[in-house]
């Protein structure tokens, strides 16, 4: 079975019949994970802190830093792991740059026996494919799956159809799939469901064959006519159609108003403007008084030499053309005979995605900074939902509130607890340590008087020397 781990930072007990776990917590890549050696697949992907604003104090994920590159780690179990009758849920928490451009942000599973995690690429084939794709104006979120054509015994891809969209602000967020024996499957984004279907209508191509097939060997006659209208090239032209007529005309009807100045312009030359000293005719030319509003325009109804207004000309016709009309020699759409599909198969269980070997990233990214943390692989739907509840949805609200306080721990059930030594190492116990003691004593110091603060300073000096050289020797 896949390495099981288990998360000490902000997380009471996992949800129940978990098969795989990882939440990059660890200073180090786990050694259950194993980036490819495949050529053109970039070394540098490792696990960091991530910057504010987070959902827990020193909030650590896997992060594929480079830009412009391809990048592949995953992790594989000695057994394969099979879902018949099981409901599987596949999730994982993801957090990329909020002006992303092109990179694929998707986690994969692949099928086993014989995954191996050192050789893998794009050629390897995928069990299954989910999550984010940004490229340009795609932000969708994908759902590919791989399934079995019973009838060629090849595997072939089947993509889910009118993906639901994903509009990222840089900030955490859980991607969840679900796929249950009843051949149903739904995406979950936060814990908020955003799209359900059936696996025998929402793929393209569908996963069950059609029964019936054209004939690929029947042709159109070369008679067939498929026009439902023809223009009629019999047509003439009437004798009194003339295009050239104008659409408008002026409108006779509207005599010139009443105290329209019709000699009069509307503008004039201001006279008592003088060319000014100067002025150089040589370089200017003539000088020319600007135009100002005819004074004896101001009263009248209008100036200047009056225009009927236009109306729509009766007579006009345009350009004539050629009328279109019913094709007496449609034959309606060709449509060849159909016959039985040689490659139909019925398939009743195509949620069946097994056996699965491997999980893991392999993807192209030309912006770099993705993180990825708590990926989870689970038989019980409703126990990761509520899981979510206590911990995600928790965590993402001090997220959205930066000034909210985050606990750096929160120790889980003592029956799940695992020794900090044996999981972290050494010197993440010293760290903790130093930070529990620093807190103790300044809580201490902050009740005391001066005198006593001094005593207290001096007993407490010397472990404290102790712990910070133990620290740097470790680090």
């Amino acid at each position: 079975m896949f390495c099981l781990c288990f998360l000490l930072l902000k997380a009471p007990s996992l949800p129940k019949d978990v098969v795989f776990f990882e939440p990059f917590n660890s200073l180090d890549i786990p050694p259950n994970w194993v980036i490819s050696k495949s050529a053109g697949y970039s070394q540098n992907i490792g696990i960091y802190e991530l910057t504010e604003p987070t959902t827990v104090a020193h909030e650590r994920a896997l992060v594929l830093k480079q830009t412009s590159s391809r990048f592949a780690i995953s992790s594989s179990s000695p057994d394969v792991l099979n879902f018949s009758g099981k409901t599987m849920v596949l999730q994982y928490e993801l957090r990329a740059p909020r002006n992303i451009r092109c990179s694929g942000l998707y986690i994969k599973l692949f099928f086993g026996p014989g995954f191996k995690p050192n050789a893998l690429s794009n050629k390897t084939l995928p069990a299954i494919v989910f999550g984010p794709d940004f490229c340009g104006k795609k932000n969708e979120i994908m759902f590919i799956f791989s399934h079995l054509n019973q009838k060629t015994h090849q595997y072939e891809e089947k993509t889910m159809t009118n993906p639901t969209k994903f509009n990222n602000d840089g900030l955490n967020h859980l991607f969840t799939l679900i796929i249950r024996p009843n051949n149903t499957y739904e995406i979950l984004i936060d814990n908020n469901s955003a799209k359900k279907g059936s696996f025998f209508s929402d793929f393209h191509p569908p996963v069950i064959p059609f029964a019936k097939i054209p004939d690929p060997k029947i042709k159109k006659p070369s008679d067939w006519d498929e026009r439902e209208t023809i223009v009629d090239e019999y047509a003439q032209k009437p004798s009194d159609w003339d295009e050239d007529q104008p659409m408008f005309i002026l409108d006779e009807s509207f005599p010139m108003p009443d105290g329209w100045l019709n000699d009069e312009p509307p503008y004039i030359r201001d006279l008592t403007v003088q060319q000014p000293k100067e002025w150089d005719d040589s370089f200017f030319g003539p000088f020319i008084p600007p135009m100002i509003p005819n004074p004896r325009c101001k009263n009248a109804i209008g100036c200047g030499k009056y225009v009927q207004p236009m109306r729509k000309n009766p007579k006009f016709k345009g350009k004539w053309s050629k009328p279109i009309i019913s094709n007496p020699n449609f034959k309606g759409k060709w449509n060849p005979p159909l016959i039985d599909n040689p490659f139909f198969f019925v398939d009743k269980d195509p949620y069946l995605i097994s056996p699965i070997q491997g999980i893991g990233f392999e993807l192209l990214s030309v912006d770099g900074g993705i993180a990825f943390r708590n990926i989870l692989l689970s038989n019980d739907e409703e126990s990761v939902k509520q899981w979510n509840n206590e911990t995600f949805c928790q965590r993402k609200l001090r997220q959205l509130n930066p000034s909210a306080p985050k606990e750096e721990y929160e120790a889980p059930t003592p029956k799940e607890q695992i020794p900090p030594k044996a999981q972290y190492g050494y010197k993440v116990v010293v760290r903790h340590s130093a930070f529990m003691i620093f807190y103790a004593i300044k809580d201490l110091l902050s009740s005391l008087s001066l005198p006593s603060m001094i005593i207290t300073m001096c007993l407490v000096l010397i472990p404290v020397i102790l712990i910070v050289v133990m620290k740097r020797k470790y680090e």
